[in-house]
């Protein structure tokens, strides 16, 4: 089974998600994109997490929209993605 050089993780875990961006200033990066998959989804609300300490150490970041609810195009309606953007 693959494992992550610095073990398991969640993104949820505000010191972790601290580390991970320290990381990447230290890297030289300075722009963050985040996969966000809609309201309510994991990814929102690690993203809640991402932002406030992405503030704190001068990183921008751009969110790349994707939320996914099936493989039925019918079910991503005009108003569907008016209440998700």
């Amino acid at each position: 089974m693959d494992k992550p050089i610095v073990g398991f993780y969640s993104s949820l875990d505000p010191a972790t998600v601290e580390w991970q961006l320290r990381m990447a200033v230290m890297a030289g990066v300075n722009t963050l994109f985040v996969s966000w998959w809609g309201p309510g989804s994991y990814e929102d609300r690690a993203l809640a997490i991402v932002f406030e300490k992405a503030r704190l150490l001068g990183l921008r970041v751009a969110i790349l929209i994707e939320p996914y609810l099936g493989n039925v195009p019918q079910v991503y309606t005009w108003q569907w993605w008016v209440s998700v953007l």
